[in-house]
């Protein structure tokens, strides 16, 4: 993984995205999948890089030797999201109505979306500067996955 995606491009699909992603250490994978706006895409990377790593097909954390690349301050999103201020956010009830329901089940996907950005992020952030242990990326990955199933069951 030499080389990754333009920050505003999505990331590659099927065979291909595979395939380049055994390419990289888990971390610069974490990156990638920050760097993608698609929240489907990224639960889509979700589960290909969490089988890439569970079979040792990806068999780096990260390069030690490399250089640490600072992951961006916010994950991508797609250009349709409007990030707004949770006091500028109209109260939603008690699903007291279909409208409601769907706008608490919108909310929630979201919520899952930066979850599995979340999780992501604390991969590529801390793993390499702290040495941190296999468990560490074990536990993680396991967490960024339990996100993208909760985003798919929503989304």
């Amino acid at each position: 993984c030499s080389r990754l995606p333009p920050p505003c491009a999505p990331a590659p699909h099927g065979t291909a995205m595979s395939s380049s992603l055994s390419s990289c250490t888990l971390v610069e994978a974490a990156l990638r999948v920050l760097q993608t706006p698609s929240p489907h895409d990224k639960a889509a990377m979700t589960d290909k890089i969490a089988a890439l790593w569970s079979s040792g097909d990806i068999a780096l954390a990260y390069d030690p030797d490399a250089v640490h690349v600072v992951p961006p301050d916010k994950p991508q999103r797609d250009g349709r999201v409007n990030l707004v201020e949770p006091s500028r956010v109209p109260r939603l009830g008690k699903g007291g109505t279909p409208g409601t329901r769907v706008a608490i089940l919108h909310s929630l996907a979201h919520i899952e979306s930066w979850a599995i950005d979340l999780s992501w992020d604390i991969i590529a952030r801390f793993g390499a500067p702290r040495a941190m242990p296999r468990a560490f990326f074990d536990d993680f990955v396991a967490v960024a996955v339990d996100e993208a199933r909760h985003f798919k069951g929503l989304a």
